[in-house]
């Protein structure tokens, strides 16, 4: 076919076409991120993948229209049999498995809100201490957003930074200071479990000489007689040749701010994206979190993830048990790797609405497959259980 045939590579102008036009899940900005490769088709469009030791790791659905899913999927798989894909949404998953043979597994859940969701009908049951800052806010629909019991943790948080005197301001990119940004950056990394290492594919690195000219938004945290205190990275995600929504990928801050720093760097930029009018707002991914057992429905013509054992011969399990079962546990145990439960912890509180995202493999070792994906990621799981021995040693 067409796909299995000699390509040129794409230019970067023709994939950043492609994605502009086919962009439209928060991933999809993350496919031009450095170091990564890609198996372009022409007047379809393109998957980006990374490769270890002989295994394709695909990031996220393909750039391309609905009906080319196939033709693209066959085409990697054609030229290379021994890869997998991570993060994929269940239009995805449900292809590899049904055209493929692919086992399917949970691997998370992404967060969103759409912007007609954004205004909630809550409880007038707000905290006293938060009242009065609350009811400040300009925006009718943030104030709406954060009532109701369900809505305190974030906020208690925002109320924390309001209080701290923080103030949250977009920055046009001819005004970004590249390098006070990249110091904090640095500082905020050597905070983190994986200290001084930054994550890369399931998370895009901070870029920012080339974030400035693809339409990525800054937003940053300051206060009073202080200089930068944290800032948020906004994607841009596309449909149709026009920006539908930001994900919010990247959120920095400094260990001297005040709390609640984080929350509002993520709160107000939504906020003004609703108000301008934008559709989508974007969490990302919460790996490992809500991991369960994979069905197909074939009543519903779809796959579900289900907690609780099923007996119905309606559906048939399509994922890997084992490989279920160490998503599971390093979900609850592997908080030294990555940190997923505290992130899912944050994320949730949010209440954004959610979607399953999933791990698609056909390979006989799993589990060497995922080390690889962990150690494409920049994170050494040997590496860092040996530093957690060393420590309580």
């Amino acid at each position: 076919s067409e796909v299995k045939m000699n390509r040129e590579p794409f230019r970067f102008e023709e994939r950043l076409k492609y994605l502009q036009e086919y962009g439209s899940h928060c991933m999809s900005f993350s496919t031009l991120q450095p170091n990564l490769s890609y198996f372009d088709v022409p007047r379809k469009g393109y998957l980006a993948y990374k490769q270890y030791a002989g295994t394709r790791i695909v990031l996220s659905d393909p750039i391309t229209a609905p009906e080319h899913y196939t033709d693209i999927i066959e085409g990697i798989l054609h030229a290379h049999p021994n890869t997998c894909f991570v993060q994929v949404h269940e239009p995805i998953a449900r292809i590899l498995n049904s055209r493929f043979g692919f086992f399917v597994n949970a691997f998370g859940v992404e967060y969103f809100l759409q912007r007609d969701l954004f205004t909630r009908k809550g409880s007038s049951n707000i905290h006293k201490r938060s009242h009065e800052l609350i009811e400040a806010l300009e925006d009718h629909s943030l104030r709406e957003y954060l009532r109701g019991n369900h809505m305190e943790f974030v906020r208690r948080q925002l109320t924390a930074a309001l209080k701290g005197g923080i103030k949250i301001a977009e920055q046009e990119p001819n005004r970004w200071d590249i390098e006070k940004l990249r110091k904090l950056s640095v500082e905020w990394l050597q905070t983190r479990r994986v200290a001084g290492i930054e994550t890369v594919f399931l998370t895009r690195p901070l870029t920012l000489h080339t974030d400035q000219k693809l339409g990525v938004r800054l937003f940053v945290a300051s206060a009073l007689n202080s200089d930068i205190l944290g800032f948020a990275v906004l994607d841009p995600m596309f449909r149709d040749g026009q920006v539908v929504g930001y994900f919010c990928d990247l959120v920095r801050v400094r260990s001297d701010a005040p709390r609640g720093t984080a929350t509002a760097l993520k709160i107000f930029p939504m906020s003004k994206i609703f108000q301008e009018g934008y559709h989508f707002f974007h969490l990302g991914l919460s790996p490992f979190s809500k991991v369960g057992p994979v069905f197909y429905n074939d009543g519903a013509g779809r796959l579900e993830i289900y907690t609780e054992p099923r007996k119905d011969l309606s559906v048939e399990r399509v994922d890997r048990k084992f490989v279920t079962s160490l998503f599971r546990m390093n979900f609850k145990k592997g908080d030294f790797l990555y940190g997923a439960r505290s992130l899912a912890f944050h994320k949730e509180r949010f209440r954004f609405q959610e979607e399953p995202v999933f791990y698609c493999s056909k390979s006989k070792i799993p589990l060497a497959e995922i080390v690889k994906g962990f150690l494409l990621s920049g994170i050494n799981p040997i590496r860092q259980l040996a530093l957690i021995l060393c420590r309580r040693g």
